[in-house]
């Protein structure tokens, strides 16, 4: 019998508050899965490869049934996203996504009985892997500083190496590049830099570099807040010539001007003079306009956000 009649199966003897199988949303919670407790070293692991890729893990033993565990560390009447292995001996198997509560779990565990078993709580806040051979399992809260702002259309968060092709495209548009960067168009090896230097700068709260992204987790673009360690941060912002027009840049300007870990900081956003498209949205903001002034970089056109 096929894994998918074996599934169907098992959905007719289940009830829907115990097993959901969810088709359509496999790639964004996978991703965001991944964002949350995954490294990205490798750029060959995407949506795979998880136990290898889990990083800065707690290991702990257990020296009960597994689902005598799960019983008394998990509470039963929740529901969590639960992920199998379909083939455990290669790391790059496909990895199976269900909504499910325990009981669902248990039932999806003799289906997939040499597989791992990866729970995740479903607002990303921890995620535990179970080795049931071994009676280890893994666990990991997510303690990042990393900031993420989510609204109903977008979510902001790290920026990984999954990215950097698109971030690249960004950086090296031939008609657009030059207002974002000023060492020249930006290639794929050194946008894969950037992403890296930009963790450190949010590592050592200089800088946040969001990605944007619409909730089938899509980049479509960044926002980043900068010179957080000086009296006033400033903004910058790009989007993907994909996803340009289509409102993506003032829904992440608004959400960044509303966040509360920016409420006491002045900020500043700078535009080039010939940059209609970008003037005409600050103006919009609700920011107050300084005018035309010197900057390292050249003239710009320049609006303030005061502090509180």
């Amino acid at each position: 019998m096929f894994l998918e009649e074996k599934l169907d199966r098992l959905k007719e003897i289940l009830s829907p508050d115990d097993l959901r199988i969810p088709f359509n949303e496999f790639y964004p919670i996978k991703s965001r899965i991944e964002a949350a407790f995954m490294s990205f070293e490798n750029p060959n692991f995407h949506l795979n490869g998880w136990k290898e890729r889990l990083k800065n893990y707690e290991l702990h033993n257990f020296n009960k049934e597994t689902f005598d565990f799960l019983a008394e560390k998990l509470p039963a009447a929740e529901r969590y996203w639960w992920v199998f292995m379909e083939d455990p001996q290669y790391a790059m198997s496909r990895h199976m996504l269900f909504d499910a509560s325990q009981k669902g779990g248990e039932h999806l565990s003799y289906l997939f009985h040499d597989s791992p078993i990866f729970i995740v709580d479903k607002k990303y806040r921890w995620l535990l892997m179970i080795d049931r051979r071994e009676k280890y399992y893994w666990e990991k809260e997510t303690k990042e500083k990393f900031p993420q702002i989510s609204s109903k259309d977008l979510i902001l968060n790290e920026m990984n190496f999954l990215d950097a092709q698109a971030y690249s495209d960004i950086l090296s548009e031939p008609e657009t590049w030059h207002y974002l960067t000023e060492s020249g168009p930006v290639d794929l090896k050194a946008a894969e830099e950037k992403i890296e230097r930009n963790s450190t700068f949010a590592k050592e709260g200089k800088a946040f570099y969001w990605a944007i992204r619409d909730h089938r987790y899509q980049f479509l673009g960044y926002i980043a807040v900068f010179h957080l360690n000086e009296e006033r941060a400033a903004i910058s912002y790009g989007i993907h010539p994909d996803f340009r027009r289509k409102t993506f840049a003032s829904k992440a300007l608004k959400l960044i001007l509303k966040w509360e870990g920016l409420a006491e900081k002045e900020l500043e956003l700078a535009t080039h003079l010939d940059n209609e498209a970008s003037y005409q949205l600050l103006t919009k903001m609700g920011l107050s306009y300084q005018g035309i002034l010197a900057r390292p970089q050249g003239s710009r056109h320049v609006f303030i956000r005061k502090k509180g």
